[in-house]
């Protein structure tokens, strides 16, 4: 007891730029890339990336299902905004698992690396935008690399389920009783991941290898029979011998229902 962990798969639903080095072969935003043994070159999610994204994912799934989250980013506004919610210093939910000033995150992403011939690159030329103006800047073009829909990226995650047991036992996370609860939040975040966004302005979808629930019981007390639990294992269980395709089309459509099952299963508590 202690760890809980999971094969994660993610497909780029959208194409897809994770920026790496700049000025890479006349390419002004090249995706990120590491260096496989004997010198060949890859593209790689970073885990910091994917981190970020799901912790979007659950603020959005938090304000979904009216839990009180921070959405915040920078860790002197999480604080003020905590001590607004609760009239303390408890963490938010979505804190209380990613992490906040003094509180390490609870939730580890190793890189994730595309599954062997899988993914496609390609250049396209973007327009530069003026932040301060929110204009466009004239004459500003530039490439970027990015990947192809449908290339698709495999890595692990883990929870420290001791940690966030003795979290929620102590009583440092406003309104949670137990430890499920967050661990479908981070479920939830996966479902909604295609909602927070990857990268710049891409969009992609997570996917789980099948869970064992008895494994979840044990690590965060969750009942294996708890219909949203499994509706929600259900929806990310990844299936390899689906067309990426269908699998795009599919969790296109099928938005709406990810944010009614979220809402159902983080209203449950």
């Amino acid at each position: 007891m202690g760890r809980l962990t999971h094969r994660l798969y993610v497909v780029a639903l959208t194409t897809l730029h994770v920026g790496g080095e700049t000025g890479l072969r006349s390419i002004e935003a090249s995706t990120a890339r590491t260096i496989l043994p004997g010198g060949a070159e890859q593209p790689y999610i970073p885990s910091t990336s994917i981190r970020g994204a799901t912790r979007t994912a659950a603020y959005l799934a938090g304000l979904e299902a009216g839990l009180k989250v921070c959405a915040a980013i920078e860790p002197r506004e999480m604080q003020e905004r905590h001590r607004r919610l609760f009239g303390s210093d408890l963490l938010c939910p979505v804190c209380g698992v990613w992490g906040a000033p003094n509180s390490p995150s609870l939730i580890h992403f190793t890189d994730l690396l595309p599954v062997r011939g899988s993914y496609a690159l390609s250049t396209i030329t973007r327009l530069e935008l003026d932040d301060y103006l929110g204009k466009a800047r004239l004459g500003a073009l530039y490439s970027e690399e990015v990947l192809a829909p449908g290339s698709l990226f495999t890595g692990r995650f883990w929870v420290d389920t001791g940690e966030l047991q003795r979290r929620v036992a102590e009583g440092k996370i406003g309104g949670v009783n137990d430890a499920c609860m967050l661990y479908k939040l981070i479920l939830s975040s996966l479902l909604l991941l295609p909602l927070a966004g990857l990268g710049r302005a891409g969009v992609a979808a997570a996917f789980l290898e099948k869970v064992d629930t008895t494994d979840v019981a044990k690590e965060t007390g969750c009942n294996p029979d708890d219909p949203s639990l499994r509706e929600m294992l259900q929806m990310l269980e990844w299936r390899s011998g689906m067309s990426i395709s269908s699998l795009i089309d599919q969790v296109f459509t099928s938005i709406g229902e990810r944010l009614k099952v979220v809402k159902k299963a983080l209203g449950q508590g």
